[in-house]
């Protein structure tokens, strides 16, 4: 089994006086809370716990659909799993009703549906031997995504329960995202600028077969698993790298980029001189690359695919990784994704007396 590391930290006991426990996160599977016991907020004579309707309208629809990339309220993996036990103690119907806007009421028991948040915020792909590098949480605002009471939810499970502020809801989960908005990404239609793809939850993205090789690409249309956005305009430093085809890519420094050599590596990593891979497979030189302040959001999108392949997409004409290379799949960064096929005349020599 494999094991995480064990984290340190601080929290405040119900006495007031801070305690050190060590917390193994995420705790593996069938094995009690990390603190030993049940999740506890501490006690507030004027809370009162609500019921999951209580909490519909601070959750929108599209919750499944669109992601957060959260630069303000970004949280570290114990922190992330801190406000989820806050949220299991103060705000469990909200939990409940997360899970009814990404999966609808199936029927699952309140307890059933928040073990399959945690388990997908969490783990990857429901291993719960397997740890996610950035864990997903959820993050809060107004309507209009702005934040006018610099409120954040605690990030501790023993805060103390409390009311959300009054207009505040749900923003989204918070992930990892990289587009400037009018890059175009290529989906069933055509090229369409993310930021308007994400306007129109566009449903088909063109992706890399499970099978492609460098030597050879095929493509193919893909269901859209999910995009993913700033929850709120803010600023980013954003790499323009120009090839010498002319063509452009605005990304932040993190964002997942196909090599020539077939290593899925982040944008800051890439050096004037280096190639990029094409939709045909040509690769084309870096010429310049320079980095601005931007001050928006930024975006991104995963197509549904079990393969490394599959969740390369076409931006700006170039091979791109989805957001599933900055989230669930951020161990395959700097690894080879795509190889070369293996020349005929090594089988031959193979099998030569």
């Amino acid at each position: 089994m494999v094991r995480s590391n064990v984290l340190i930290a601080l929290v405040a006991m119900l006495s007031g006086s801070p305690a050190l426990w060590s917390v193994e996160f995420p705790p593996p599977k069938h094995l009690p809370d990390p603190a030993g016991g049940e999740p506890s907020g501490i006690a507030n004579p004027k809370f009162k716990t609500h019921p999951t309707d209580y909490y519909r309208s601070m959750v929108p629809l599209n919750l499944g659909k669109i992601k957060e990339r959260c630069e303000e309220d970004s949280l570290g993996t114990a922190e992330a799993w801190e406000r989820l036990l806050w949220l299991k103690t103060c705000h469990q119907g909200l939990l409940v009703a997360t899970y009814d806007s990404i999966n609808g009421d199936d029927g699952s028991t309140d307890e059933q549906k928040i073990e399959a948040i945690e388990t997908e915020w969490f783990y990857v792909a429901g291993d719960r031997n397997k740890p996610k590098a950035r864990p997903n949480y959820l993050t809060f605002g107004t309507a209009t995504y702005e934040n006018p009471l610099n409120w954040y939810a605690p990030k501790l499970r023993a805060a103390t329960c409390s009311e959300f502020p009054t207009g505040y809801q749900v923003l989204g989960e918070c992930t990892a995202s990289c587009y400037e908005p009018d890059q175009k990404l290529l989906f069933a239609e055509g090229e369409v600028a993310i930021g308007e793809a994400v306007d129109k939850l566009q449903d088909q993205i063109i992706t890399l077969t499970d099978d492609s090789t460098l030597d050879f690409m095929n493509l193919q249309s893909r269901k859209v698993k999910n995009f993913t956005r700033s929850a709120t305009p803010t600023k980013h430093q954003i790499l323009t790298i120009t090839a010498q085809s002319g063509n452009q890519l605005k990304v932040t420094k993190n964002h997942p980029i196909l090599s020539s050599e077939g290593l899925m590596i982040e944008a800051s990593d890439l050096k004037v001189g280096d190639r990029l891979v094409q939709i045909d497979g040509q690769t084309d030189a870096i010429l310049a690359i320079s980095e601005k302040e931007y001050f928006g959001r930024v975006y991104n999108i995963q197509p549904e695919a079990d393969s490394q392949a599959g969740q390369i997409v076409v931006a700006q004409g170039f091979l791109s990784g989805s957001s599933w290379y900055q989230n669930d799949g951020y161990e395959y960064v700097n690894r080879l994704i795509l190889r070369r096929n293996v020349p005929p005349e090594l089988f031959l020599q193979e099998k030569a007396p």
